[in-house]
């Protein structure tokens, strides 16, 4: 199911069987689930969404500048029951990223 939902953004599938660790690391300690939504062109997988978080990817996993998989949601076109899905899963909302620069300066 990933594999066809994958997306054709920043990275290849390819890319990502041959060395995910190039991935998450590369793109500021992002989870996989925060790599697979930020890969996506069209809208987020819904199914997919649910596998991710049932197979254990970590919820409130933040980046380098304290983003989490909402902030990512947000930068992607995420229906409502997708956000529905994260939210009932308890990814925290109510954080504000302090960014790599500092308080008050965000990405």
């Amino acid at each position: 199911m990933l594999a066809s939902n994958w997306g054709h953004s920043k990275f290849s599938l390819d890319l990502w069987k041959e060395d995910v660790a190039k991935i998450t690391q590369s793109e500021g300690n992002l989870s996989l689930i925060m790599v697979w939504i930020d890969n996506q062109q069209g809208i987020v997988s819904n199914e997919v969404l649910k596998m991710l978080l049932k197979s254990g990817s970590p919820i409130n996993h933040t980046d380098r500048d304290g983003g989490n998989m909402l902030w990512y949601a947000n930068m992607r076109s995420t229906d409502l029951e997708g956000w529905k899905i994260m939210l009932d899963a308890g990814v925290k909302c109510n954080f504000i990223p302090q960014g790599r620069f500092g308080p008050q300066k965000t990405i």
